[in-house]
């Protein structure tokens, strides 16, 4: 844990250093935003959702290129079943860093995910005419399959 909240102060330093602030102002901005990053750190690591992810949000807007920023922002929605905000954020991660294997997969899943609720309203549509059926039922079984459920 003490792992990827230096990780995130390492971020933070490196997007501020980018930015070329300097001065008063940078040094209250730096000590401002690593405030959030430990606040949001705690808040993820009591599976407080709502608060990380308000405190995530700020930190992506003070460093939209941040890859763990995305990538927490990411868990959180996919913790909360927000499934198109969280493949919004890994998708954003991956802008940054497209060798995180850890975001493919957790991507993966959530359009497996989104996939399930696609073939469940086909199905809920009762379009029994449609040669379709039988293969999106198939489908959603192969795809439950994957998800274990």
């Amino acid at each position: 844990m003490k792992k990827n909240l230096s990780l995130m102060v390492l971020c933070l330093l490196s997007a501020c250093a980018t930015t070329n602030q300097t001065g008063p102002e940078s040094a209250t901005s730096i000590a401002d935003s690593l405030a959030i990053a430990t606040m949001a750190h705690n808040a993820y690591s009591r599976s407080d959702w709502e608060e990380s992810e308000r405190l995530y949000v700020k930190l992506v807007e003070v460093s939209p290129d941040n890859p763990l920023f995305w990538y927490r922002l990411g868990n959180i929605y996919t913790s909360m079943n927000r499934i198109n905000a969280a493949i919004i954020a890994y998708s954003q991660s991956l802008k940054s860093d497209p060798t995180n294997p850890n975001v493919w997969f957790n991507l993966g899943m959530m359009q497996l995910k989104q996939s399930t609720y696609t073939f469940n309203q086909m199905q809920a549509q009762e379009l029994p005419e449609s040669p379709l059926n039988e293969r999106a039922e198939e489908i959603l079984e192969g795809i439950l399959k994957l998800l274990n459920k």
